[in-house]
């Protein structure tokens, strides 16, 4: 994995916010005394072209920031057609401000007056108990599927990428998730594994 540091919306990417404990990999977002938020962000080296894309992930529990696994195309702004440039795949994002629904989305077209977005958003249990949570995504020729302990959620036949993409784990902070608390604070998601089943480079 390759970390990706510097500014995004409204947090500092630092190597900081990104470990390895017992295994599992850690993304925590922390804040304090009204300082600019610090988060992390990671990507693949390789990249894949087609396959099954799963993680066991444990999700942040406070609202202000939101976490995702995605594929991403280097090249999507380069072409607007989703077959040249490349779909960004948001496989999940989940945002503690609303703990029973995980959106999943598409973007191509880059990320200009071009960009283009089809979501949909699935429901889920919000279990105390056993807060983990498996989420595959599938990419073929035919299109995208989520699933969600073993259960599928979310489907689009179009547009495909026909362009090889890396994977993007992130925690990342916006008003999109609510308001940040002014008091310091610090939270985290945690990825149990990640596992792909595909060709890749």
């Amino acid at each position: 994995m390759q970390y990706q540091p510097g500014r995004r919306r409204d947090a500092i990417n630092h190597p900081n916010s990104v470990e390895v404990v017992d295994g599992r990999l850690i993304i925590t977002t922390s804040s304090q005394g009204g300082e600019t938020p610090t988060t992390g962000m990671i990507r693949t080296k390789k990249e894949f072209l087609y396959g099954y894309f799963e993680t066991k992930v444990r999700f942040q529990k406070h609202q202000g920031h939101w976490s995702a696994m995605w594929l991403q195309s280097s090249i999507i702004n380069q072409f607007l057609t989703p077959t040249q440039g490349g779909v960004e795949f948001d496989i999940f994002e989940y945002r503690a401000n609303q703990p029973d629904i995980i959106q999943t989305a598409l973007h191509w077209g880059g990320y200009g007056d071009n960009h283009q977005i089809q979501k949909q958003l699935s429901e889920i249990s919000n279990n105390t108990e056993n807060p983990w949570y498996i989420i595959g995504g599938l990419w073929t020729e035919a299109g995208w599927k989520v699933y969600i302990n073993g259960n599928k959620y979310a489907e689009f036949d179009h547009p495909v990428s026909s362009q090889f993409q890396y994977i993007v784990l992130s925690l990342e902070v916006s008003k999109w998730a609510g308001e940040i608390p002014k008091n310091q604070f610090q939270d985290s998601v945690e990825f149990d594994y990640i596992r792909v089943y595909g060709e890749f480079k």
